[in-house]
C-alpha cells in the first residue's frame, strides 16, 4: 500500500463529500419550495374560507331582505282596493243595486279617502324599511369603514384588522349601497 492507494481513497472520501453536500443543497432546495408552497396553499384555504363564511353572510342578509320585503308586500295587499266607480250610464240600473249595499254607489270622496289610506300604509312601509337601513353596523364593519375614512389603504386596514383585503372591499362596497357617502 503506496501514497497512491491514499491519494485514491482520500480522493473518493473528498468525492462523497462533494456528493453529499451536493445533495444537501439539492433537497434543501425542495424543502425550502415546499414549504413556501405549503405557506401559499393555506393562505388561499383561509382566503377561500373567508370568502365563503362572507357570502354565506351575504345569503343571509339576502334571505333575510327578501322575507322583510314578501312580508310588507302581503301586508300591503291586504289593503282594500277602491270599489271602481261605476255610472248609471253603462249598466242597467238592476245591476247596480246588488253590487252596492244599500242601494248608495261609492262617491270621488270615498275614492280619494281609499287611496289615501294606501298611500298612508305604503309611506309607513317604506319608512320601516328606510329604518332598518338606517340600523347600526356590526362593530368590525364601522372599525374598517372608520379607518377607510381616515384615509387608510385596504392594505394597511387589512394589516391592522387581520382580515382580508376582499373583506374590506365587500364591507365598503355594503356600506355605499346602503348608506351613500355625504
Amino acid at each position: 500500500m503506496g501514497p497512491d492507494y491514499y491519494i485514491f481513497a482520500l480522493y473518493i472520501f473528498i468525492l462523497i463529500c462533494a456528493i453529499l453536500i451536493i445533495c444537501r443543497f439539492l433537497f434543501a432546495g425542495v424543502k425550502r419550495r415546499s414549504k413556501i408552497l405549503d405557506e401559499k396553499e393555506e393562505k388561499i384555504l383561509i382566503t377561500y374560507k373567508t370568502l365563503e363564511d362572507a357570502m354565506d353572510e351575504f345569503y343571509d342578509i339576502a334571505d333575510e331582505a327578501k322575507a322583510e320585503l314578501e312580508r310588507k308586500l302581503k301586508k300591503l295587499s291586504e289593503i282594500p282596493d277602491p270599489p271602481e266607480p261605476v255610472l248609471r250610464e253603462q249598466r242597467p240600473y238592476a245591476e247596480i243595486i246588488p253590487i252596492y249595499a244599500g242601494g248608495a254607489e261609492p262617491n270621488e270622496m270615498q275614492i280619494s279617502q281609499s287611496n289615501e289610506q294606501k298611500k298612508i300604509a305604503f309611506e309607513q312601509l317604506f319608512n320601516e324599511i328606510k329604518i332598518k337601513a338606517d340600523a347600526p353596523l356590526p362593530a368590525a364593519h364601522e372599525k374598517v369603514i372608520g379607518l377607510a375614512e381616515q384615509g387608510k389603504s385596504f392594505a394597511e386596514i387589512a394589516k391592522e384588522l387581520k382580515i382580508t383585503q376582499n373583506e374590506i372591499d365587500l364591507i365598503i362596497g355594503i356600506n355605499k349601497t346602503q348608506r351613500p357617502v355625504k
